[in-house]
Parts: structure tokens; C-alpha cells; sequence
């Protein structure tokens, strides 16, 4: 696991979040599509939290909502909203979790004299 972070050309962190909104970033340019796609997160995020707010209603209501007849609604509008904030909003942030992971294994290796 050393040699992975010592190929990282020197670096002392690792960080995939940073890498991917310069690349997201890169291809959004400026202009119209950067607009269309900071609505299509904006929307996306409503659907998520809107199906959410609906599946808890649902199953305050009924005791159902748990993925048995009639959440199929739910859960299609879910992986819609999700889907369409994936790039802005999901991706960044489990890449920012998955940095601080890395990051603190690396630590861990680094204060006890395993790592470079």
C-alpha cells in the first residue's frame, strides 16, 4: 500500500475529489451547458428529496413504504434525482469521503513507519 501512495508523484495527500471537478469542470466550459447543467443538480436534488419526504409520509401513514406494492414510484424518481445530481452534487461527495478514508490509512501508515 506504500508504493501506491509513493507513485502518487511525491504528493502527501490524495485527492480524487479535486481531480474530478477539474475534469467535470473542463468539460462544462462556460456557458449554456454549465446553466442547464446546474438546473438539471438543482432539479435533481428536489426529486431526491422529495421522494424521501414521500416514502417517510407514506410510511408514517400506512406503515408501509418499504419497497413492498406501490413505492415503485418512490424509488423511480430516487434513482431519477440521483442520477441527475450525480456529477455536482453525489459524485464530489463520496469522493471527498472516499479522500478522507485514504487519507487517514495513509496517516495511519505514515505515523507508524510503514510509509514513505
Amino acid at each position: 500500500m506504500a508504493n501506491v501512495f509513493a507513485a502518487s508523484g511525491g504528493y502527501d495527500k490524495v485527492n480524487l475529489k479535486g481531480g474530478f471537478e477539474d475534469v467535470w469542470n473542463g468539460l462544462q466550459g462556460e456557458g449554456a451547458f454549465k446553466n442547464i447543467m446546474t438546473l438539471v443538480t438543482a432539479v435533481g436534488a428536489v426529486l431526491v428529496v422529495g421522494s424521501i419526504l414521500k416514502w417517510l409520509w407514506d410510511r408514517r401513514r400506512s406503515g408501509g413504504g418499504g419497497g413492498g406494492r406501490g413505492s415503485e414510484g418512490i424509488l423511480w424518481a430516487l434513482a431519477l434525482g440521483a442520477t441527475m445530481s450525480a456529477p455536482k452534487l453525489l459524485l464530489p461527495i463520496m469522493l471527498g469521503i472516499l479522500d478522507t478514508i485514504a487519507n487517514g490509512v495513509a496517516g495511519v501508515f505514515k505515523s507508524t513507519g510503514n510509509g514513505n
